[in-house]
């Protein structure tokens, strides 16, 4: 018998107390998955551990309480809504600086919070890698 935790079934188990606990109807799909995909990683990296014993020494995934829960991730282009200075993100809208041109497809968007309340934005760009072939015309060695 396979005493291993299996993510689609991790997976079932958050969908199914999404509903029930803490106003679950407010989290993305997304979201959701994201922290079983972190759930399960810890759990391997426990299980692992168990097996070698021979990496530095860790503990199984610890739950946090909701309020402590400091950041959330939404993958793809699904959930959010980003335009000129401003993301839609479930009804809401947020004002926020944009330090720099988003040039690319956007992959991950990541909500960190800190310790005094402040809301981060971390997108991530999948975008083409550009080839410098400069020349100085000098010859070197």
């Amino acid at each position: 018998m396979n005493n291993k935790i299996k993510y689609k079934s991790n997976n079932n188990i958050v969908y199914s107390c999404k509903y029930h606990q803490y106003n679950g109807k407010n989290i993305g799909s997304q979201a959701i998955q994201n922290i079983t995909q972190r759930i399960e990683n810890g759990y391997q990296r426990f299980f692992d551990y168990l097996k070698n014993r021979k990496k530095e020494k860790v503990s199984p995934p610890n739950f946090k309480k909701v309020k402590r829960y400091k950041s959330f991730t939404l993958k793809g282009k699904v959930g959010y809504k980003i335009e000129n200075n401003t993301i839609s993100l479930k009804g809401y809208r947020y004002k926020f600086w944009l330090s720099r041109v988003i040039e690319g497809q956007i992959k991950p968007v990541t909500f960190k919070r800190d310790s005094l309340g402040d809301v981060y934005i971390c997108i991530s760009l999948e975008q083409e890698e550009k080839k410098s072939n400069r020349s100085t015309g000098n010859s070197v060695g």
